[in-house]
């Protein structure tokens, strides 16, 4: 990856590359490094390359989900350091474009 990370998250897209997201790029010893960005993996030539967009939020611990449709729901988790900061917000990803664009935040 260009980019090592931890506490992300990863997802199969329908054609068959995989969406990694988010994460902690540092240490964690009191205020972690998290990452806005986004990298496609691509099982049959094994590379990573960074998605164009990068998320409106850097966010740790948080779930992505593949809808029915090929987009990615990208929602909650952590961020600025994990506790005591969890997100409402969420963001869905478009393979199409390669772009992340806000939606509503979670009720809370």
């Amino acid at each position: 990856m260009a980019l090592g990370r931890s506490d992300h998250t990863a997802t199969l897209l329908l054609d068959g590359t995989v969406l990694v997201v988010g994460g902690s790029t540092g240490p964690c010893d009191g205020a972690c490094q998290l990452s806005d960005s986004a990298e496609l993996y691509n099982p049959v030539s094994r590379t990573f390359s960074l998605v164009p967009g990068t998320l409106a939020v850097a966010r740790a611990l948080h779930t992505a989900t593949l809808l029915g449709d090929g987009t990615v729901l990208v929602a909650g988790g952590s961020s600025v350091g994990y506790c005591c900061n969890d997100l409402a917000s969420a963001e869905l990803y478009d393979p199409a474009t390669r772009r992340f664009s806000q939606v509503q935040d979670m009720i809370q």
